[in-house]
This record gives structure tokens, sequence and C-alpha cells, in this order.
């Protein structure tokens, strides 16, 4: 079971992902094989931006071994999850625009349940002797662009 204190939680609650299925729906054919939910694709793409997850194949990795991440986008222990390969198809169907105006409103949403802080500090835990000083620390914001350009 997932605690309600999870970030994905509490995403669940407050955040309807209806408006992808309406976005997406014109890339869609009502015949032929099942595609994978629009939904899915994104709430997969979306796990990997908020936990730092930049290799897809490493995302849909992460995703089989976490229950969290599998409860979250509805996939039962059972089922495969995926493959990386999909992104890349959809990058295409879609295009940039679409995705990045998906991922845009997703963050405003968030943004207007408090979701989202503007005050992040990233610090990686490994021990290094250095001489480093505290004003060396710089502040980085990255947008969804920006992580799409470093996917």
């Amino acid at each position: 079971m997932v605690p309600d204190n999870h970030l994905l939680k509490r995403i669940e609650k407050l955040i309807s992902f209806e408006f992808i299925r309406e976005k997406t729906k014109n890339y869609y054919s009502y015949t032929g094989k099942p595609s994978i939910d629009p939904v899915v694709l994104v709430k997969m793409l979306l796990i990997g931006y908020l936990f730092d997850i930049r290799s897809e194949r490493k995302l849909v990795e992460e995703i089989s071994l976490n229950l969290a991440y599998r409860w979250y986008i509805g996939y039962d222990l059972d089922e495969t999850i995926p493959d990386h390969s999909i992104f890349s198809k959809t990058r295409v169907r879609f295009g940039k625009k679409l995705f990045l105006e998906i991922f845009e409103e997703i963050l405003k949403i968030a943004a207007s349940f408090n979701l989202l802080s503007k005050d992040t500090l990233l610090t990686c835990s490994t021990i290094v002797k250095a001489n480093a000083s505290i004003d060396s620390i710089a502040q980085v914001n990255l947008s969804p662009e920006e992580y799409f350009k470093r996917t």
C-alpha cells in the first residue's frame, strides 16, 4: 500500500489527468490493436521528471520494481510495464509541443495545490574531500523543456 503522504498519492488525489485524453484523442485510431493509454505514458514520464530518472530504460526498470510507481500508473504486479521504446514512438506521434503543453498544464495544476516548491537545494550525499565555499552553491531551475533536452 502506498502511504497517504507519498507525493504520487497526493498528486493522484488532487490532479485529474483526463485532459490528456482529450488533448491526444486525434492521435489514436478506434480500430486495430489497443494503444497504451496516453495518461499512463504521461504519468510514467512524470515519475521520471519528479524522481530525476533520466534514462527511459531506467525509468521502465524503476517502475517495474517500485510499488508506488506501479500503483500510480495503474499497473498490477503481474502486468508488464510498457517498453521504453514507446516513448520515442509517442514523441514522434505527439510532437514536442504537445508534450510540453501537457507537462506545463500538470505543473500549473500542481502549483495551484501547493505541490511545488520553488526553493529546492539538491545535493549529492557522496563523501568527497573538497575545499568549497558555501558561496559556490548555485540555484538551478529545471523547466520541463530543459528536462526533455537532458533526456
